[in-house]
């Protein structure tokens, strides 16, 4: 019996661990995302939301890969992002949009990553929540991409 709950307390103990050795920081995948712009009526465009529940201030990095897989990094729009775009404040909603690079046929379309991590000695276990969208300026369509099938990370 003292045995098993010797091996009881350990696996408990090695849990916990784990689990804090993941504080502070966090990381989710926007599965989809796509632009396009034809010059004319058909312009598309994707935009990712994301909210600070945290108490702290967090240092967010949004990376987008394209569909080759290189990192599609121009016409971005920053809304309410704080410290040159690398930070959100403390219980604060940010809007991530990206618009297409150029006026042309060529579309593009991919995943991104949103990370975080706390700025400070701050331990967080969970910081952001996050949703996407398309939309499609002229037609009115668009629908909601899911994050982290909608929890916090």
């Amino acid at each position: 019996m003292k045995f098993f709950k010797i091996l009881l307390i350990s696996c408990l103990m090695l849990i916990a661990a784990q689990s804090l050795a993941f504080a502070g920081s966090g990381k989710a995948i926007v599965p989809h995302w796509y632009v396009y712009n034809d010059g004319n009526t058909n312009i598309q465009t994707s935009n990712i939301f994301i909210s600070n529940i945290s108490k702290n201030d967090l240092i967010v990095k949004i990376t987008l890969y394209n569909k080759d897989s290189t990192v599609y990094a121009a016409n971005i729009d920053y809304h309410d992002f704080q410290n040159n775009n690398t930070e959100i404040g403390a219980g604060k909603s940010v809007n991530y949009k990206i618009n297409a690079n150029s006026i042309g046929t060529e579309d593009a379309y991919g995943y991104a990553v949103i990370e975080w991590s706390n700025k400070n000695d701050d331990n967080d276990t969970i910081g952001l929540v996050a949703w996407a969208d398309w939309t499609t300026r002229g037609e009115n369509k668009g629908y909601a991409v899911t994050v982290n099938n909608g929890m916090p990370f």
